[in-house]
């Protein structure tokens, strides 16, 4: 798995990019088409291949690029921030403005509370542009990850490597189980970490974040050496020290336009750039300028770069740099309540790993014992066999032997035979006792907790199941209600993966008849209503 995630130079052979790179059209193809844990999902301000490809500004994203490992991730993220930027929310009303203005917010003042409204305002589009993405790009990562399985898995099951392993169902369940019981917990702190990240840009208007971000991109030059910035401006000239004592200038680069700019000072960082929501309107009107619009949007797509910069920062450190170490990822089940698959192998009784591996025991043990007695048998031959030889060769004739002594010869056969049958089983029953008694408090461990912390009740008919067909389904569903779990993780509410539908369950109150009551036809007309404002991208 790390080989192939970080696509070392051992595996370019086994892995060639023109046969096994993918193309991020037929990675989406087959998450919709193919994936059977794919999970609908409309966001408003996703775009569908086609469109991205006949988009001038988005060629940047190399869509026909056939990747292998974790590049994908890489052109996934960039995906995901054009995706956001290329967004336009919907144009704010004067109606939105002040409504969402109130009155005597606070018990302060009658004036109106525009800086409210600014709030509100950047935190429904912040809200409605990361809720429903964050669950489509978490889901994205979902999918790429089990691709990483099924192409790793199908590379160690092919001939000549470890074919053998194809039939043993409960194993490689046990595997599958086990790699999703590893990778999950990196998505859901990722998820987290966005999640409140998104709830604090969002709680309130940060009404200095665009003068911070003017002032770090001003700062960068001066503290950046680059090539670029050597660059000559025309009509521009400057007069160093050198140039005054000869009288003459010297043409400006960029980067001495940007080491003309005073250096800043710490207290400009502290105070605020006053870009509040005018409270001056149109004096005939008295509607909000536009400039007013302009400040919400400007505090909304600054605040959009600080979480994609946190979404996918926590991606990659949670998720793309440790598949990459994925076998140093041990110590993540080193709990009693999340036991490694090899520690449960472990602590199995041995009809339970028979089990698994596809192995009648009691068959086994009825077919051994049949070959102990077949043994005894040709031990009790093999003597009669020494008796004859020995008396052929001593010149004693078999007829001149009296009844008596071949008697006595065929009991010492039988003896030996018995006794040897005897000494079988005691080996192999104390090579059995040696197991069971093998680090005895650790298998009691396993006795009390494997099946009440451990596994779930899938889980465990999961690791019992013989029929591939059953334990395929058995393992879906598991990972069906876990990922149905990770992708709401990151939502401020459950109706918010369904926020950006046509018919939303949020706003079917809206279209309730008072003297019908019929609650259940309520979204008809909602879906009616919302089809002019959301129309499909």
């Amino acid at each position: 798995m790390c080989r192939y995630a970080a696509y070392k130079s051992e595996i370019f052979d086994s892995f060639p990019t023109n046969v096994c790179g993918r193309t991020y059209n037929e990675i989406e193809d087959s998450c919709v088409n193919s994936w059977n844990r794919y999970k609908q999902l409309t966001w408003r301000a996703y775009r569908r291949i086609d469109q991205l490809a006949q988009t001038d500004d988005a060629k940047h994203l190399q869509l026909d690029l056939k990747l292998v490992g974790v590049r994908h991730f890489d052109q996934l993220n960039r995906i995901f921030h054009y995706l956001v930027f290329s967004y336009e929310p919907a144009d704010i009303t004067d109606d939105g403005i002040q409504s969402a203005a109130g009155a005597l917010y606070g018990g302060i003042d009658g004036y109106d509370n525009l800086q409210k409204a600014v709030r509100e305002w950047v935190r429904k589009h912040v809200l409605n542009t990361f809720s429903v993405g964050i669950a489509w790009l978490t889901q994205m990562y979902i999918y790429l990850l089990d691709m990483f399985r099924e192409k790793v898995k199908n590379y160690l099951l092919a001939p000549g490597r470890y074919n053998h392993l194809a039939k043993h169902t409960i194993f490689l369940n046990g595997i599958d189980l086990e790699y999703h019981k590893i990778v999950r917990p990196w998505i859901r702190k990722a998820v987290r970490a966005i999640r409140d990240t998104c709830d604090s840009m969002s709680e309130y208007a940060h009404h200095d974040i665009t003068a911070r971000l003017k002032k770090i991109v001003f700062s960068i030059p001066t503290s950046i050496e680059h090539k670029l910035f050597d660059q000559p401006l025309n009509n521009i000239f400057i007069q160093t020290e050198d140039d005054k004592k000869l009288n003459k200038y010297t043409p400006a680069t960029i980067s001495d336009l940007f080491k003309s700019i005073p250096a800043q000072k710490i207290l400009g960082h502290i105070y605020g750039s006053e870009s509040y929501l005018t409270q001056n309107r149109n004096p005939q009107t008295l509607n909000h300028h536009v400039s007013g619009r302009n400040i919400i949007m400007e505090l909304y797509r600054a605040k959009c770069g600080f979480i994609i910069y946190s979404a996918l920062s926590q991606f990659n450190s949670n998720v793309v740099i440790r598949i990459q170490t994925y076998s140093s990822m041990k110590t993540l089940h080193t709990s009693v309540d999340h036991l490694s698959l090899h520690s449960k192998l472990d602590r199995m009784p041995l009809d339970q790993i028979s089990h698994m591996a596809n192995v009648d025991r009691n068959a086994t043990l009825l077919e051994l014992e049949d070959l102990e007695n077949e043994l005894g048998r040709i031990v009790v031959t093999q003597k009669l066999v020494n008796n004859a030889i020995n008396a052929m060769s001593s010149s004693q004739l078999m007829s001149s032997m009296n009844e008596r002594s071949q008697q006595q010869d065929h009991e010492s056969a039988r003896e030996s035979g018995r006794r040897h049958v005897e000494y079988l089983r005691e080996k192999r029953n104390y090579a059995k006792t040696a197991a069971q008694n093998e680090q005895p408090g650790y298998r009691r461990l396993s006795a009390s907790n494997d099946n009440t912390n451990s596994l779930d009740m899938d889980e465990n008919a999961l690791m019992t199941e013989t029929d591939e067909t059953r334990a395929r389904f058995l393992l879906l569903r598991l990972l069906q209600r876990h990922d149905e779990e990770d992708l709401g993780l990151g939502l401020e509410s459950k109706d918010s993966l369904k926020q950006d539908e046509l018919d939303p369950s949020s706003l079917a109150h809206a279209y309730i008849d008072n003297e019908a009551l019929d609650y259940n036809a309520a979204t008809t007309k909602a879906a009616a209503a919302l089809a002019t404002i959301h129309p499909n991208p």
